[in-house]
This record gives C-alpha cells, sequence and structure tokens, in this order.
C-alpha cells in the first residue's frame, strides 16, 4: 500500500513511491494523471472536515505510472495545516479472481438454460 501526503495545494509532502514515484511530480501532473482525486480533492478540504476514512473502491487505471485495479482511501489530518493522507492499495488479483469467478458463474448459468 502506498501512502502519499499531500498539502492543501496538492503538494506532494510524503509518499513511500512502493506503487509508483509520486515524490517527482508536481501538483499539476498528480491532478491531470489521476482525475478521480483532482475532482473529490477540494471537497475533502471543506469545512467541515471530515475525520473519517474515505474509501473508493475498484479505481481502474490503465495508464503508467499506476496500471491494475486498486482501492483509494483518503483521510484529512491537522486542523490548522490541513494534510490529505491518500492511500493507493492494489488489489488487481482480488478483483480480476473476482471477475474470472463471476465468468465461470454466467457461463454456468447460460450452459444451465441451452
Amino acid at each position: 500500500m502506498q501512502s502519499i501526503y499531500l498539502d492543501h495545494a496538492g503538494q506532494v509532502i510524503f509518499s513511500c513511491d512502493l506503487l509508483f514515484s509520486a515524490t517527482t511530480m508536481s501538483p499539476e501532473q498528480l491532478m491531470d494523471q489521476f482525475p478521480l482525486v483532482m475532482s473529490i480533492f477540494p471537497s475533502l478540504l471543506t469545512p467541515p472536515l471530515t475525520r473519517d476514512l474515505i474509501t473508493i473502491p475498484g479505481v481502474q487505471s490503465e495508464e503508467p505510472p499506476l496500471v491494475g485495479i486498486f482501492d483509494f482511501h483518503f483521510s484529512v489530518i491537522g486542523k490548522t495545516d490541513t494534510i490529505v493522507h491518500w492511500q493507493i492499495q492494489d488489489l488487481t488479483n482480488k478483483y480480476r479472481n473476482a471477475q474470472k469467478e463471476q465468468q465461470v458463474r454466467h457461463d454456468r448459468l447460460l450452459d444451465s438454460h441451452v
């Protein structure tokens, strides 16, 4: 799981860079690469700030640097200097296996009606 900490402007404060190198990306590059994050980022910083973990499951990306299926987790840290903690969990194998199992069930169902 990659952890990325962003300031209020989307600048990377820290990233463990486990899945991709976020530390070398400008806020514009990061938001361009991840339009989903760009679309929700302002609401994460709008009062009242939620301290709850927000999870967006099954985010599929086919563009480098992040290719696969991921769960995105967001939380807000701090009261005065607000920091967004973004965690990216690579669940590609889990989601692909679930898709295969679902396809097998559908095939069996179709075969039983033929």
